[in-house]
């Protein structure tokens, strides 16, 4: 990639995540995507959608930060602090390629992420849970928001099609908007 596509899309990608609060955690976004092959725009939509870029949330079950990390999924992930981002941004991410190494397929991915792999076991797919379903429509919407494309997994391998630049950049307003009428 050329160093003037590169810095667009990297001032395109600050950009769009400053409207979507996610400026201060964009290097460790682009950090971890890197490092475990995950498209840096899942990772903000994942992050978008469970905790809205809030470091200190905290779920009712028990799940914290910014990608909403159990106990154990922390600890399986080497997560030393939830509440700190990278941490937890390296952690979350760490988990999702672990997903699409096993998955191969995102909807399964994103349902196993919000109720677990046991649960999409259990049903072959995603579980019969109304939270859970909406939660992969949510992500999948936040990720076209971002990025106007569809998510999908490449063909031939377990990473997800990452796009090379936007042509027509969201606004936060167009986002939320787009976002609150998928749900």
């Amino acid at each position: 990639m050329s160093k003037t596509r590169s810095l667009m899309n990297s001032i395109i990608f600050a950009s769009m995540t400053t409207n979507l609060f996610a400026a201060p955690f964009e290097g460790d976004i682009n950090k971890y995507s890197k490092e475990f092959g995950v498209d840096k725009y899942l990772i903000a939509s994942v992050i978008k959608i469970e905790s809205d870029f809030n470091k200190k949330a905290i779920s009712s079950k028990g799940a914290k930060g910014l990608m909403q990390l159990m106990d154990f999924t922390a600890k399986k992930y080497n997560v030393k602090d939830s509440f700190n981002s990278a941490d937890n941004i390296m952690g979350g991410t760490h988990y999702l390629m672990d997903l699409i190494k096993r998955y191969k397929n995102i909807d399964f991915v994103l349902a196993a992420y919000n109720a677990g792999e046991t649960a999409v076991d259990k049903y072959n797919g995603i579980p019969p849970y109304k939270e859970t379903s909406n939660y992969v429509r949510k992500v999948k919407a936040a990720y076209k928001g971002l990025t106007g494309n569809t998510l999908v997994l490449k063909k031939k391998e377990s990473s997800f099609k990452s796009p090379v630049a936007f042509s027509n950049p969201v606004a936060f307003s167009d986002f939320q908007s787009s976002f609150q009428s998928a749900n």
